[in-house]
């Protein structure tokens, strides 16, 4: 990246796949803003470095909210489409139990209708709900990823988070004298110990503690 026009970073949000955990660390451990109301980031002249980390389901409708002067850089944390459709299926259970609840195994969500396949090629490609993706849909997709995102995997936080802070030149402040990543190592202890991603999320800290409060949490 340009230090004069440093990327203005734009975090992928994808549903069961860490995207509380990634604003937490934004707003707690980093000090940055984040940006979720893109409409009021058009109103304030685009978007910018300086606003933060954007934090979207819809990366190309973020593009085109970019300033016009600094380029955007997409990135996120990605889980495989298996763990996450687990995930998926849970979260959906909680949130409906008469309908989704009823659903008893992993095959049955997927074929139902509460499930919708290749949601990400679908996305990067541009695919209508109605059609359905193809082998190019793939290829461009992992084009697409391949050429514009920093890749973070959700199971290797700690070294995903490595990754986003040299890239966009992140600076941590050391609280306890525990820098970020070490929290980031911390919690994939926790997720083995646990050996389950299914019920992480929902008992993550509140977004209100801090890094040090987080950490103690986890056992640090």
């Amino acid at each position: 990246p340009d230090p004069e026009n440093p990327d203005t970073p734009i975090y992928w949000d994808i549903p069961a796949s860490g995207s509380d955990m990634m604003a937490t660390i934004a707003k707690e451990c980093l000090h940055l803003g984040t940006v979720t109301n893109l409409q009021r980031a058009k109103e304030g002249w685009g978007l910018k470095p300086k606003d933060g980390v954007v934090l979207t389901p819809d990366i190309w409708n973020a593009i085109d909210y970019l300033d016009g002067i600094n380029h955007g850089r997409l990135f996120g944390l990605f889980l495989h489409p298996v763990h996450r459709a687990v995930r998926m299926l849970a979260e959906q259970k909680q949130e409906d139990p008469v309908g989704i609840g009823r659903l008893g195994t992993l095959e049955e969500y997927a074929t139902s209708k509460y499930h919708e396949p290749n949601w990400m090629v679908r996305h990067l490609a541009g695919v209508p709900s109605s059609d359905k993706p193809t082998a190019n849909d793939l290829a461009v997709a992992k084009e697409v990823m391949r050429t514009k995102f920093i890749v973070g995997i959700l199971p290797y936080r700690d070294s995903s988070l490595k990754r986003f802070e040299e890239y966009f030149g992140w600076i941590y402040p050391a609280k306890g004298g525990v820098e970020v990543h070490l929290l980031m190592s911390n919690l994939n202890k926790v997720l083995d110990t646990k050996a389950t991603m299914i019920n992480f999320m929902p008992h993550f800290p509140s977004r209100s503690l801090s890094c040090c409060q987080i950490i103690h949490h986890t056992g640090r």
